[in-house]
């Protein structure tokens, strides 16, 4: 069943919801900008997620191919969602930024360390 859930930051200038599962299949990456963060990626489709304030406290930061959009809020620094380049038709919200979020199916290892050969994992 889809049900509709919410999110924020750690100061709750930026808000979002978004629609999922009520039982979700996460991400979890060791590559260095997830594993600090213990970042527990929930992917959602673009039109299952909307942004309901804050998009002018939001600062971005790419590295490397400049293709993922990391997303931090100017005012505490949380990232609790961004655009990923393993999934460029989607957003990854951060599981622990969700406000009653929904329940745990199963968490997959995702080798962010060795990225070229995950994302080929991802595929099959």
């Amino acid at each position: 069943m889809i049900k509709k859930y919410n999110g924020q930051c750690h100061c709750k200038k930026i808000k979002f919801n978004f629609f999922s599962e009520e039982k979700v299949t996460l991400l979890e990456c060791n590559c260095s900008i997830c594993l600090p963060y213990r970042y527990l990626h929930l992917i959602i489709g673009n039109k299952q997620f909307s942004l309901n304030c804050g998009v002018d406290k939001l600062i971005s930061y790419k590295f490397k191919t400049k293709v993922a959009d990391h997303l931090f809020c100017k005012n505490c620094g949380i990232k609790s969602f961004y655009k990923p380049a393993s999934h460029p038709n989607s957003v990854s919200i951060n599981y622990h930024s969700i406000i009653k979020p929904p329940k745990i199916k199963e968490i997959l290892l995702f080798d962010g360390k060795n990225w070229e050969q995950a994302v080929k994992n991802l595929k099959s």
